[in-house]
């Protein structure tokens, strides 16, 4: 049985038991607009303790969102308006917002929906009996391309879950990499979809554009972002080059069903 403390937005602070260390997720949310995140947060009320929420940009409608999300109503959310710089700073506030419970971390965006009781069976079975020397968790994520029935890629997540401690930050402006992590890492047989590219094609290449307005890397970006394969499937009309997207006939987690006409 864990002892854990928590302080809410009120300011106040709560003390409880729990049969799991304190996990608390951190979110980057950002200018454009997230359809998806109502479903996001739903989807890991019930696997976390908190959530730490750094709001960069479209503050209106964002918070709104936000604060009618069931972890704001239950006090187990922060939330912490900033000016964007890059995703290393914005993911690095996080930790600054963390509770001082807080043993693990859940990187969360805001287009990610997690399968719940999946996800309730690593964080109430699988982390709590993980030996010391494990500091970091994987899985894995299905990124979707421009519709729900096709699948661009299958990625490695390496630092779903990460055991934290103070010495550890986030380096680079964009495609941001965790450094300073103890402990071996072990991969889950989980699989969560993944839905950045669910825009349109439009929309999508702005958002590149934004990505190199907002590094102070911008040369070394053009050319990381010119060999990238996901551009040239955004640049094909028909979003179906042979080799590089495949039809997707699997599970989708409830609540993007729900929010969402599939």
């Amino acid at each position: 049985m864990y002892t854990h403390s928590a302080m809410l937005n009120t300011n106040t602070t709560i003390t409880y038991n729990s049969t799991r260390p304190f996990i608390c997720a951190t979110i980057l949310v950002g200018a454009q607009s997230e359809p998806f995140l109502p479903a996001c947060l739903e989807s890991v009320a019930e696997a976390v303790d908190y959530a730490v929420v750094d709001l960069n940009g479209n503050y209106e409608e964002n918070a709104k969102v936000l604060e009618s999300s069931r972890l704001y109503k239950e006090k187990r959310m922060r939330i912490e308006k900033s000016v964007f710089k890059d995703y290393s700073t914005a993911r690095n506030n996080t930790f600054a917002m963390l509770p001082p419970e807080t043993e693990w971390i859940m990187r969360l965006d805001a287009d990610e929906v997690q399968f719940p009781r999946d996800l309730q069976v690593i964080t109430r079975t699988l982390i709590p009996n993980l030996d010391d020397s494990v500091g970091m968790f994987d899985s894995y994520s299905l990124t979707f391309f421009h519709s729900f029935k096709y699948v661009a890629k299958l990625e490695r997540r390496h630092d779903l879950f990460v055991r934290y401690h103070k010495g550890m930050k986030y380096e680079r402006a964009i495609h941001e990499q965790l450094v300073g992590r103890q402990g071996i890492r072990l991969a889950a047989p989980y699989i969560f979809p993944h839905y950045s590219l669910l825009r349109d094609p439009e929309e999508f290449l702005q958002k590149v554009k934004d990505y190199i307005k907002k590094s102070s890397q911008e040369s070394s970006l053009k050319k990381m972002l010119a060999k990238d394969p996901m551009i040239e499937l955004i640049k094909d009309k028909e979003g179906r080059k042979e080799g590089s997207v495949r039809d997707y006939e699997g599970a989708f987690p409830s609540r993007a069903r729900q929010d969402i006409s599939l």
